[in-house]
């Protein structure tokens, strides 16, 4: 929401559309809780249906593993029925046999595992895949699907690692690729059904101009301050059952992006509910352009709910853009990059997951013969360490730059300093190859030189070619990004929605009436809500029936007993509900509380940085560099200064009452909201680059803004291919105070030196970095 009016709006709807829920859900309205959403692994087989086989399921080596593939026959059945399959051998090359291929989610590998037919033995396959097979299956005719866990030997880390680098070309040749997101939940129907409607809507207004850059919002910054009003919009305005979809696992996948990206026809699906990847996106950049839903609060918390899928969209427009693309190189980087916070049970797919979306936008890139691509050959029995390594080292060698170092989290792999770890998803501030507004950065420290790079022998080390340029003296804390728990699709808000729906009855069609009579002297004692569930469920019954039943004595001890332990819940839902939001108003703070102290210590001292006079230094700074035209930064100025003058009052406030914004936030929330009523201002997405960094002040008296892990005593230095001062520390070597070593702390941003002010070739030195 671009105001604070319009915030509160949308705060007062989403309350007023989870009330109503609520109600619905008390009247029998909504039989299933949020928390179905879990896969049930208790599988129920009919007993009139044939046994599967004890004997378990031996694949054979295919004939020629590069080519050759297998599909699953899936065969018809009813809901109580096992399933059955028969797998069949496919040449890539050959049409003759149309298949579809599955993308869904693994799911935690320590679940119980759940047994089906394949051929004439048996095979175990996890509950998240056992349920999806259950509602693709026909119930009279067979269907014909690619499902990687059954298609490819697992136990075989060969097989695996020839059968991985054909993704590309498996999910193209698919007719069709299905997504499946997991099991309905009681508000999927009313999702897909504002879904249709917004998709229509959509296909109306925007005919033909739906992957255009006007309906593409690829950043929530962008979208529209004064968006269209619709009937839809009315209708739909803040709904929450978009959270249905849009917290599904299946969005933080590290597989699902090459998986949609390749397929020509995607379709997602929840339960037995479908909608093709074309009309979502139209659905919810329909949505997102109308700002149905709250992509940012506060002007300046992106919404998590809505990340997933921007992110989704934004690398899909970029790598199916062929003006977009770069080098083999630079791609995979950036892939890397926007990938980096999905998951995956295995840390090399990291790495392997996106090399088919590579194969797909560069033909020659993982070739044998490739020149300046990065080599890359898939190997499950490969150490982890090894594949990142040897990773970091084709990009800096290929790229011939140090982009890659602006991905450094902290590792717990034991791996050198200058090493991205991809399997930590730990959040850090954004590489600055791009700027704030996730642009390719333009300017370049060391004037566009190569990085000419080499290495130790063993790879431990890193040797490139550069100067020190002063020392870290002092700094300032860290601009934190605040985690929301009080926010719809949060993990607290599902928690506390099921809390709730916990108490109510639920479908009680399946359960026989003499199983629910209660024990009434446990029911005191005994705290667990499926109790509760039990008494509502038994007294519907009571008194829906002809005959009484029990005495109404006992239905009253029932009733009161249900009573009292209702208050103590509803008791423990608010304190609760209270906790979260005092939590969620003090991490909100702290990003003012950050930025007033930042304020302060670039005031402290006049910043000395060459070419631009000192009152100017802490706003480019904060910014990064981002400008709205990054010829001219004159129009950014504005903005910035627009956007700190709406902030005066809460500073004014803060300064005033510090220990009183510390100890009740939402009051300096008050003030903020009230300075913000009309607009946030538009200069927050320019300081996203500024996140998780800190202000630091540097010997010669110049102002930058420092990687989060920085220290007093740090040295920045400018190297060779570098697009941006590296900070660097000096270690002793094995505890030693003689033998000394570099390594790699993080990327900085010193305005001044940002566009070649100071490099000299003349003075570059080897530095070795561990």
């Amino acid at each position: 929401m671009s105001s604070g009016r319009d915030q509160v709006m949308a705060a007062l709807k989403i309350n007023y559309s989870f009330g109503q829920r609520l109600i619905r859900t008390l009247r029998g309205g909504d039989k299933k809780s949020t928390d179905e959403v879990d896969i049930d692994i208790d599988v129920d087989y009919d007993e009139k249906y044939e046994a599967i086989p004890t004997t378990k399921y031996q694949y054979t080596e295919l004939p020629d593993a590069g080519k050759c593939i297998r599909i699953m026959e899936l065969q018809p059945g009813h809901p109580k029925s096992p399933i059955i399959c028969q797998l069949r051998e496919h040449t890539l090359s050959a049409n003759d046999n149309p298949y579809e291929a599955l993308s869904y989610v693994w799911g935690d590998e320590h679940q119980t595992r759940i047994t089906i037919q394949v051929n004439d033995g048996s095979l175990e396959i996890g509950p998240s895949l056992h349920c999806a097979l259950r509602f693709l299956r026909h119930p009279e005719q067979k269907r014909f699907l690619w499902v990687d866990a059954i298609c490819i030997d697992q136990s075989s880390f060969r097989e695996r690692s020839i059968q991985v680098p054909l993704m590309c070309e498996i999910y193209r040749n698919a007719t069709a690729t299905i997504c499946f997101l997991g099991p309905e939940i009681s508000t999927t129907q009313t999702m897909f059904t504002m879904l249709e409607k917004l998709a229509e809507e959509s296909k109306t207004i925007n005919e033909g101009r739906l992957n255009s850059a006007e309906t593409l919002p690829a950043f929530v910054s962008d979208l529209p301050r004064h968006p269209v009003r619709t009937k839809v919009f009315e209708e739909y305005f803040a709904d929450g059952t978009i959270v249905d979809i849009a917290t599904r696992t299946w969005w933080h996948r590290a597989w699902t992006v090459q998986e949609l990206m390749l397929s020509s026809n995607a379709t997602l699906m929840i339960g037995k509910y479908t909608i093709t990847w074309d009309d979502l996106c139209a659905a919810v950049d329909h949505g997102l352009n109308m700002q149905i839903w709250e992509h940012v609060f506060l002007g300046f918390i992106v919404n998590p709910v809505v990340v997933p899928y921007i992110s989704m969209r934004a690398l899909m427009n970029r790598y199916r853009l062929p003006d977009q693309l770069d080098t083999p190189a630079v791609d995979l980087t950036r892939l890397l990059v926007h990938c980096r916070h999905r998951e995956s049970q295995d840390p090399r797919d990291k790495i392997y997951a996106v090399l088919g979306i590579l194969r797909d936008a560069h033909s020659e890139a993982l070739k044998a013969d490739a020149i300046d691509a990065p080599k890359v050959e898939v190997g499950y029995g490969k150490d982890v360490r090894e594949v990142y390594r040897s990773m970091s080292r084709e990009l800096v060698l290929k790229a011939n730059n140090l982009d890659v170092l602006g991905i450094c989290p902290k590792s717990k792999l034991d791996l050198p300093s200058w090493v991205s770890d991809w399997s930590a998803t730990d959040r850090i501030g954004s590489p600055l190859m791009q700027d704030s507004l996730e642009r390719t950065r333009t300017t370049h420290a060391t004037k566009h030189t190569k990085a000419n790079a080499r290495f130790s022998s063993d790879t431990s080390r890193l040797i490139i070619h550069g100067f020190e340029v002063t020392t870290i003296t002092a700094l300032s804390d860290i601009l934190p990004v605040p985690v929301m728990h009080n926010t719809l699709g949060s993990k607290d808000s599902a928690l506390l929605e099921n809390f709730i729906k916990s108490l109510m009855p639920k479908d009680d069609s399946s359960i026989p009436y003499a199983a629910l009579a209660p024990d009434f002297e446990s029911t005191i004692a005994n705290k667990d809500s499926r109790l509760v569930t039990k008494f509502g469920i038994y007294l519907r019954h009571t008194y829906s029936s002809k005959n009484f039943g029990p005495s109404w004595t006992a239905n009253l001890l029932l009733l009161a007993s249900l009573l009292i332990y209702t208050l103590k819940l509803v008791a423990k839902m608010i304190l609760f509900d209270y906790r979260s939001q005092v939590e969620d108003n003090r991490a909100v703070m702290s990003i003012f509380h950050t930025l007033f102290a930042w304020e302060k210590f670039a005031a402290e001292h006049e910043p000395t940085n060459p070419g631009i006079e000192h009152s100017e230094v802490y706003w480019h700074t904060l910014c990064s560099g981002t400008y709205k035209d990054p010829n001219s930064p004159e129009d950014t100025k504005l903005i910035y200064e627009h956007w700190y003058n709406l902030l005066q009052p809460l500073r004014k406030f803060v300064t005033r009452y510090n220990w009183l914004s510390r100890a009740f936030p939402s009051l300096a929330i008050a003030v903020y909201m009230r300075a913000t009523w009309a607009t946030y201002g538009d200069f927050w997405p320019y300081m996203v680059a500024s996140q998780y960094r800190r202000l630091g002040k540097l010997g010669n008296g110049w102002l930058g803004m420092m990687p989060g892990d920085a220290k007093v005593g740090d040295i920045v230095i400018l190297a060779r291919g570098g697009r941006v001062p590296l900070v660097v520390r000096e270690e002793a070597l094995n505890g030693g105070d003689v033998q000394k070593r570099m390594r790699f702390v993080g990327e900085a941003y010193v305005h001044g030196i940002m566009d070649g002010e100071i490099w000299d070739e003349e003075k570059a030195r080897e530095i070795e970095i561990w």
